[in-house]
């Protein structure tokens, strides 16, 4: 199952273009960042439930969001990385941090 959003003006964002961010009034307390590819996706919204804030990055995109700015804005708390072994084999996929400055 790919992701997509619908925003209030009718557009749609697909998760393997952008973060997708689950956000739950009934989680418990903390947050969680996901990294991972198709295996994932049948987890993130089981897993979105039991927190306040998921952010799901696909593993394609991890180079071009910091993943420090994304930890840092939304307080994140656990990280689950769930993917096939390319997320670890390919330099393309690897997390990029903001540079310091």
């Amino acid at each position: 199952m790919y992701g997509t959003a619908v925003d209030e003006a009718g557009n749609r964002y697909a998760d393997s273009s952008y973060p997708f961010i689950i956000h739950n009034c009934e989680g418990c307390g903390s947050n969680l960042l996901i990294c991972g590819d198709s295996l994932a996706r049948p987890l993130r919204d089981l897993l979105a439930s039991h927190f306040d804030t998921t952010v799901y990055i696909d593993y394609r995109i991890l180079s071009q969001f910091p993943i420090d700015r994304i930890i840092e804005k939304y307080q994140i708390d656990a990280l689950l990385i769930c993917s096939n072994s390319t997320m670890w084999s390919s330099e393309e996929y690897m997390f990029m941090f903001e540079e310091a400055g």
